[in-house]
């Protein structure tokens, strides 16, 4: 009944509209009626995608789908990371997975990530506050095109030692670091130039050290750890067990390092129900 009363509903706004613009108006509290934009592959999916390509084959004229911010045509459903479940939900036990191309805001540093007030806790002041500044765009002057609204998606880290040899979390003042948080396809350096300089005005702070970081991770061997980070070297041996079982290598070197996804807050959260994504390029 709700795809009858839908695609009524669009036929007659492409009525009213001369045909040229689609108009849909979606309830907000019906999920399962929402389209989103697919940020992998930039397109719409969804419950209704066939329905709109049903109707744009009765139209003479190009169907537009308008994105404005006032009065938009059409209402997105958040996309968050469970539209990635590969990528952020893998099983507890080791699997293989090839990455595509990805891009990120980033703050590379060194040194213990527990330390107050270190670099790294400040690394991430940065990355959410510019994250958020990109965020909420929508509801300033400056439009970013292709905008579409998004959940902020998890923090995430490369992780290496700076003498190259292998992640010893005794020694964690040893550590070299990226973190990052995942940009929308819609950010461009350009616009992550913008949210830096609208960040660190409105913080009064230097978010210089945010950049614009593609990366390409491809092949690799990922699991859910649950648990202390610390107890991620007995989660790591079982990857490694699973790679030598499946005839492969760990391929651990500039560029690709050690991948971790950080899906629960520490500090809200009982640390044996922590849950991070490990991830380690493989060859």
């Amino acid at each position: 009944m709700k795809k009858i009363f839908f695609l009524f509903f669009i036929i007659i706004n492409c009525i009213s509209f001369g045909k040229e613009t689609l108009k849909v108006k979606i309830p907000k509290n019906n999920t399962d009626m929402y389209l989103y934009r697919n940020m992998e592959e930039g397109r719409y999916k969804g419950v209704y995608v066939e329905l709109f390509d049903r109707v744009k084959d009765k139209i003479d004229k190009e169907v537009s789908y308008s994105l404005k911010l006032e009065n938009p045509d059409i209402i997105l459903r958040v996309v968050d990371k469970k539209e990635y479940k590969d990528l952020y939900f893998p099983k507890k036990k080791p699997e293989l997975i090839t990455i595509p191309e990805m891009n990120y805001l980033a703050v590379s540093g060194s040194g213990d990530p527990n330390k107050e007030d270190g670099t790294y806790k400040n690394a991430l002041e940065m990355l959410y506050s510019v994250a958020y500044t990109i965020k909420m765009s929508k509801k300033g002057e400056h439009k970013i095109l292709g905008y579409f609204d998004f959940v902020v998606p998890p923090l995430e880290g490369l992780w290496w030692m700076r003498d190259d040899s292998k992640i010893d979390y005794s020694h964690k003042e040893n550590f070299s670091w990226i973190s990052m948080i995942r940009l929308p396809d819609f950010v461009t350096p350009k616009e992550l130039d913008w949210a830096v300089k609208t960040a660190s005005e409105k913080k009064k702070k230097d978010f210089s050290k945010v950049k614009f970081f593609k990366y390409n991770e491809g092949l690799c061997v990922q699991q859910m750890h649950i648990g202390s980070y610390d107890d991620e070297p007995t989660t790591i041996e079982n990857m490694h067990k699973f790679v030598k079982s499946e005839n492969y290598q760990i391929d651990i070197k500039n560029p690709r390092y050690h991948h971790e996804i950080y899906l629960s807050d520490p500090r809200r959260t009982r640390v044996d129900r922590v849950r991070t994504v490990i991830r380690l390029p493989i060859k």
